[in-house]
């Protein structure tokens, strides 16, 4: 099994896409719909922002926007942090370490999600 992409629900398809594609620098190559459905792509990984009511019609389930918590690994989490400053977003705090060997730092996105940008010292080698 391989997680190939994830479904962000909103109301508000064109505001979430451009605040994803600019904090992530994601291409849209793929589907562009600013009224249901945008496709960002990551290297090998897609984000997808999608109209709640896009998602209602197809699935028959009923949804609310603004309730996950998202998390993408950086390779030097400091400089994120600098980036998405200037970008205008508003961090919940400056980046920290935890005891597991991971330095992160939060913000919301324009719907209320809850985003986390990491770096795991476990994996890149980078000492404290």
């Amino acid at each position: 099994m391989k997680h190939k992409f994830f479904s962000i629900v909103t109301k508000n398809v064109a505001k979430l896409s451009e605040f994803y594609k600019s904090i992530l620098q994601a291409n849209t190559n793929g589907i562009v719909d600013l009224e249901n459905y945008v496709e960002l792509y990551i290297e090998d990984f897609v984000v997808c922002v999608e109209s709640v009511a896009s998602v209602e019609n197809r699935s028959g389930a009923s949804l609310l926007a603004g309730s996950v918590f998202i998390e993408f690994e950086v390779s030097k989490v400091d400089d994120e942090y600098s980036r998405v400053i200037e970008l205008g977003v508003n961090p919940l705090q400056k980046p920290f370490d935890n005891p597991w060997k991971t330095r992160n730092f939060y913000f919301n996105d324009p719907d209320g999600n809850l985003v986390c940008f990491y770096t795991d010292y476990n994996v890149t080698g980078i000492s404290e």
